[in-house]
């Protein structure tokens, strides 16, 4: 009996254990990619299946893959079968369709598990495979300064091997985008490297247009401001994007705002590149920077001057252009003496032609050649064109919103400088007549051809993208760009090229905001904020939003009172209330002994 219940037992334990270990192995599955696809080459590449929701599983195929030539591997132990094949690496992928779900089934002590797969492929772009030391991206991921060592290799659209080298390092970038899931990175490799034509350097950026469903914004406002002669503007390609086997999605391989022959071309010896940015974030990520008196803070990206000799030129500039006559009192120079008008206009006009969320206040680049004798500080190159031409925020997506000419104050910062830049006769002059000859026919192309153009060539790598990452369509979204372009230059045209009449109306908010409104028009959406309202500035007057404009106006929130404008006093009564309930109470208690006191004495007598 005893040897009986001894066998039980073990064959209990066992049962157990064999229990555990396939319960195990199941949750492994579940956890990791157990196949993976070999896209041939001269250098075979593996990519990870990637599992969408619970048992959707996708291969993301590069542009130069063919289905036909593909092999499957499998990193289980356990059989894995699609449409009732078994997975090898002999299994001929041509007999699947792309874009179709195929059955994906493999058998575990429980049974068998059905599950689907669809291979989709991107077209024309680029494939950019990295893969760190760790072969996880979890330690870059785990805070933005981090950054690993790995190896790098560039197929060009066709699968021509363009480069394989190892990379000294690669970490996360950006400020708001940093929080966002798709990270944008930048890439250092050893020495310097040519990627796609666009020359040869060490520092490079992979931006992954978090903001920017379209994945087009960057790209034309970068080649806008090149083809309209702001000197060194960023060249960039778009390219899938693979970390260590897994398609990450489709990404801006961009050239890096940096004094280089190749980038921003002035002598590294007696010059600096500067750029405006908010302070908070400066100094919570410990980048070096100067301040002005307005309150500007401007980063130090490389500087062969000391940061007292960086503040001292721009705090001259800045004299000169808030000065009535222009002139600096310090230096007793006018402005255009201290600032180049052409590179400023354009920066200008970037920002208000694409109706730049940060708009003539974070993110604008500067720089300074001491060799080339001038004395001027020059505007560029652009820099963070994601959140443009109808980002959605109600201060700048309207076709009629001031951006960089806005009077802008936030925060305790003074960020007016275009708008008094563009007070000044010669600076709006030059402004008017850059974009009748320059930027309107090169806005007009993009509009006619270039985006809808663009919007064909990644519409393969953005349909990937946007079953990575749960997007919108990148192709609606282009129209959203295109119409805004339509409208933008309608209302520039009469602002600007027919000088029609407008009321600006000035708002003071979370967000400053500027609008021109023909008279007797209506303000575009302005939000609505609980319990607030917009007065008319320096009056008590609540101005109705429904109503026609027709004179400049300056709004600003405040909070709305109670009808009566009486104090409230409710905690006040009620500790009243309190206090008088205790007094009755215990003058009761009182009356209450007292009496009881006197019967007591009368049953005594």
């Amino acid at each position: 009996m005893k040897y009986k219940h001894t066998l039980i037992y073990l064959f209990s334990f066992l049962l157990f254990l064999v229990s555990a270990f396939w319960g195990c192995k199941e949750a492994e599955w579940k956890q990791m990619d157990q196949i993976y696809a070999i896209i041939p080459g001269d250098n075979p590449e593996i990519i990870d299946c990637w599992e969408d929701t619970p048992g959707v599983y996708y291969f993301f195929l590069p542009s130069y893959a063919d289905l036909s030539q593909i092999r499957l591997g499998n990193r289980s132990f356990r059989p894995v079968y699609i449409n009732g094949q078994l997975v090898t690496e002999e299994m001929d992928c041509g007999v699947f369709t792309l874009n179709e779900p195929a059955e994906l089934m493999f058998t575990t002590f429980l049974g068998n598990r059905h599950y689907s797969l669809t291979f989709v492929q991107s077209a024309n772009v680029p494939t950019l495979y990295i893969d760190v030391e760790s072969g996880s991206m979890e330690y870059i991921h785990s805070k933005k300064g981090n950054k690993e060592a790995g190896s790098l290799r560039l197929y060009s659209i066709n699968g021509q091997l363009e480069h394989m080298t190892a990379i000294e390092s690669l970490q996360g970038r950006g400020n708001a985008t940093w929080e966002l899931s798709e990270k944008a990175y930048s890439l250092t490799l050893p020495g310097e490297s040519d990627f796609l034509d666009m020359g040869n350097a060490q520092k490079w950026v992979l931006l992954a247009n978090g903001y920017d469903y379209s994945h087009l914004r960057n790209k034309i406002a970068f080649e806008l401001a090149g083809k309209a002669g702001m000197l060194y503007s960023p060249d960039c390609q778009w390219v899938d994007l693979y970390l260590n086997g897994e398609y990450t999605g489709l990404y801006l391989l961009s050239e890096r705002n940096e004094i280089h022959p190749n980038r921003v071309n002035i002598p590294a010896e007696s010059s600096f590149l500067v750029s405006w940015e908010g302070e908070w974030r400066l100094m919570t990520q410990g980048y070096p920077y100067v301040k002005t008196e307005s309150g500007t803070a401007i980063r130090i990206h490389q500087s062969a001057f000391s940061a007292e000799k960086i503040q001292r030129l721009w705090q001259s500039a800045e004299n000169a252009i808030f000065a009535d006559d222009g002139i600096d009192p310090v230096t007793g120079k006018q402005w255009q003496e201290l600032i180049d008008l052409d590179s400023w206009a354009m920066l200008f006009l970037m920002d208000e032609i694409s109706a730049d969320h940060d708009g003539g206040m974070i993110s604008k680049f500067f720089y300074y050649n001491e060799a080339d004798g001038t004395g001027k500080i020059f505007a560029g190159p652009v820099w963070d064109k994601d959140i443009t031409f109808n980002s959605g925020h109600w201060h700048v997506s309207a076709p009629n919103a001031i951006v960089a000419g806005r009077a802008a104050i936030e925060n305790g910062v003074d960020y007016s400088v275009f708008s008094v830049l563009y007070q000044k006769e010669a600076f709006s002059c030059r402004i008017k007549e850059l974009y009748r000859t320059t930027f309107r026919p090169l806005l007009k192309d993009y509009y006619d051809t270039v985006i809808a153009q663009y919007a064909d060539q990644i519409a393969g790598a953005a349909a990937c993208n946007q079953i990575r990452r749960f997007w919108t369509d990148a192709k609606d979204e282009s129209l959203v760009i295109r119409n805004f372009i339509r409208d933008r230059m309608e209302f520039l045209d009469a602002y600007w090229m027919r000088e029609e009449a407008f009321c600006i109306v000035r708002i003071e908010a979370d967000v400053p905001a500027e609008f021109a409104v023909r008279p007797g028009e209506c303000l575009p959406y302005i939000p609505d904020y609980e319990g607030s309202a917009w007065f008319v500035e320096g009056t008590d007057v609540i101005f109705d939003v429904t109503q026609p404009i027709y004179e400049d106006t300056a709004l600003v929130l405040r909070e709305l009172k109670s009808d009566d404008d009486s104090v409230d006093i409710t905690g006040e009564i009620m500790i009243i209330t309190f206090i008088v309930a205790g007094v009755l109470v215990l003058s009761g208690m009182d009356w209450w002994k007292m009496r009881a006191g006197g019967r007591k004495n009368d049953r005594n007598q």
